[in-house]
């Protein structure tokens, strides 16, 4: 008589071990480049959030004609000159902004520019230069506008194709 019994097997198959490597490894590949793109996408709302913060300061020492310590004969407001790899925040000292002091000069992280050059002017007593900026992750053709209306609001919109 023989009798049937179920043998465990202690180990695993040469085939079966394979298959669980290559499923870890297409995994672990696609995680690292949604990773990448995601440190990108943030890394472009980051340098967005930084403008908008360099133009809400220039918005806001415009409307309180704060000049500082600065000796300027005719102050007509404040000025944000973006290029493709920087920003400059500058004060006016005339009205058509020919003369300036540069107060702060920031510069985009790597992979991020500016679409255009753009100047954008805060008067002082509320008055504003409606523009749209747009920036660029040059890695992964996202865009993100940044919109100034007449009235001084400044919004980032979403991320975009470019």
């Amino acid at each position: 008589m023989v009798k049937n019994k179920l043998v465990f097997r202690k180990y695993f198959t040469l085939i079966e071990t394979l298959i669980v490597v290559t499923i870890i490894i297409t995994l672990s590949g696609l995680s690292l480049a949604y990773y990448h793109n995601f440190n990108e996408e943030k890394k472009l709302e980051t340098n967005a959030d930084k403008l908008i913060d360099a133009l809400e300061l220039a918005k806001k020492k415009a409307n309180s004609s704060d000049y500082g310590n600065y000796s300027c004969l005719n102050y007509s407001g404040y000025r944000v000159s973006i290029s493709s790899s920087q920003y400059i925040l500058s004060l006016c000292c005339n009205s058509d902004c020919s003369s300036y002091i540069n107060i702060a000069n920031y510069n985009f992280s790597s992979n991020i520019q500016a679409v255009a050059s753009y100047s954008v002017r805060f008067y002082p007593l509320n008055k504003f230069q409606s523009e749209i900026i747009q920036i660029k992750n040059t890695l992964l053709n996202r865009c993100i506008n940044i919109d100034i209306s007449s009235l001084g609001v400044i919004t980032k919109g979403d991320k975009v194709a470019c």
